[in-house]
């Protein structure tokens, strides 16, 4: 019996040396940059809300950009690209606590005079931020709910700003969900939503596809679905041979929140199941797409009339 694992993408964990330097590079830019900003938005804002997003961006744009750096250096390792977000979230924290240290010397004359501050300066000496951080926990600096947080409450503040920070740096950073193709050394191109099909029941749906009764398709793709209860179709190929083609679907289901608003809920049926050529060229024409890639081979007219690849 076929191990089900095999049809499957899997990373090969590759980790070029360009790849650390890009990875490192956007993230300590990033980092940087982002650092800064946030420190002086989170000083100066007065609104809770605002600081409370403005928590989430930070992380999520450290966790970009160091996503964004393996993806330019080809990088196929998911755990270490989580740890280069690991070392590039505890990058952050540091530098965003040097910046609101300095902001707050800027902008607090008591904290000045209390510590013997003439000037405000940026220090990332460890010994000097820690001692401007004990004075913050032991006076506050700011109100919330008509109360200014010192000591073990606004030390659990910290914290879970921290947490939030580091975690969604972490969790981005090795985020890619894209295939590779190692043959070719280029990442595959994704067609999105390229296909949706009508939910009838998708139980065996998922052991169909890895038997390969790739007919299962042709069943669900009917004339009319509902757009808000379906199953979309991804494809992931590659832009230069017929060799790594990989299929994701998903069940969505879209619903309105308290707000009114539409929200999707996705649940995973196959993540990049590889699939032949034939077949990729069949749900292009199906949705009425075209390849620039794929050599002449016979094409469907109709979804309907695909008939399964004789087995060699």
């Amino acid at each position: 019996m076929e191990n089900l694992g095999e049809r499957y993408y899997r990373d090969s964990g590759a980790v070029p040396l360009f790849g650390t330097v890009f990875m490192l590079g956007c993230g300590i830019v990033a980092a940087t940059v982002l650092s800064f900003i946030y420190a002086f938005v989170v000083y100066w804002n007065p609104f809770v809300y605002v600081s409370v997003v403005a928590t989430g961006l930070f992380g999520l744009g450290v966790g970009i950009a160091v996503n964004v750096g393996g993806t330019l250096g080809k990088v196929r390792n998911p755990l270490y690209a989580r740890l280069v977000g690991v070392v590039m979230g505890l990058l952050s924290l540091y530098l965003c606590w040097a910046f609101y240290l300095w902001a707050a010397q800027k902008g607090d004359a008591d904290m000045c005079r209390q510590l013997g501050i003439l000037e405000p300066e940026l220090s990332f000496d460890p010994m000097r931020m820690y001692e401007l951080i004990q004075w913050i926990a032991d006076n506050g600096l700011w109100g919330m709910f008509g109360g200014t947080p010192t000591g073990w409450g606004l030390y659990s503040l910290w914290a879970i700003e921290a947490a939030i920070i580091f975690l969604a740096t972490v969790v981005i950073a090795g985020g890619n969900e894209s295939a590779f193709c190692e043959p070719c050394n280029v990442w595959a191109d994704d067609a999105e939503n390229l296909l949706q099909l009508e939910n009838t029941g998708y139980e065996d749906l998922r052991s169909d596809l890895e038997d390969e009764r790739y007919e299962r398709l042709d069943e669900l793709h009917t004339g009319e679905h509902n757009a808000k209860d379906c199953l979309r179709v991804t494809l992931h190929t590659c832009p230069k041979c017929d060799e790594s083609n990989f299929m994701t679907i998903k069940h969505v289901v879209v619903t309105l929140d308290n707000d009114g608003d539409e929200q999707e809920d996705e649940t995973e049926i196959v993540n990049r199941l590889i699939i032949p050529a034939e077949l990729v060229t069949h749900l292009q024409t199906a949705a009425g797409t075209k390849t620039q890639k794929k050599k002449a081979k016979p094409q469907a007219e109709e979804i309907e009339d695909y008939d399964e690849p004789e087995a060699e």
